[in-house]
């Protein structure tokens, strides 16, 4: 009899990756050292419904791709990428599919995919590449706005570029 009714945690020893491989099915515990370059490790599927894996990064070099291979979260992103030291994700076996259960990038500044929706508070510096859109705008590139002197009508064409760039955004409705 197991010792274990819910959640599954498998007792084998951590099983440590430093490049691609899979998941060995024997352990809840895998760590992650991406020195030798950036890899992904597969999950494939568990034995049992309820089997708990978490996946720890070690250290600060390179990405590692968690990919659990199966939609794990309804549609969402499909992988988990790992960047810095001590990150970590946990997943919890369905039966027929991975879940996200927990994931902590604690020590990231980076978010690589997936959407961030409802009310979602940031606590650090937020940055953000590529095309930008709030309020349900089509995202558009960061727009530039040029000051070429100081008079009343170059300040007029100033406001209205920024006008123009903020409407763009989505920052504020046109009047």
């Amino acid at each position: 009899m197991s010792k274990h009714v819910f959640p599954l945690i498998l007792d084998g020893a951590v099983q440590p990756l430093s490049s691609v491989g899979s998941w060995n099915g024997l352990t809840s515990y895998v760590t992650a050292a991406g020195a030798g370059g950036a890899f992904t490790i597969t999950l494939g599927d568990a034995e049992h419904a309820g089997t708990i894996v978490t996946v720890i990064k070690t250290d600060a070099t390179n990405v590692v791709t968690v990919d659990p291979t199966t939609d794990f979260d309804s549609g969402s992103v499909a992988s988990i990428a790992l960047g810095l030291a001590n990150e970590s994700c946990t997943f919890i076996w369905t039966g027929e599919s991975w879940r996200m259960f927990t994931q902590d990038q604690t020590n990231s500044t980076a978010f690589t995919g997936g959407t961030v929706a409802n009310a979602t508070t940031f606590s650090s510096t937020v940055e953000v590449e590529g095309n930008v859109g709030f309020y349900n705008t089509t995202p558009v590139a960061q727009p530039t706005v040029a000051v070429a002197g100081t008079d009343a009508a170059t300040t007029q064409t100033l406001a209205n570029d920024l006008r123009a760039a903020l409407i763009a955004l989505g920052l504020v409705a046109a009047a």
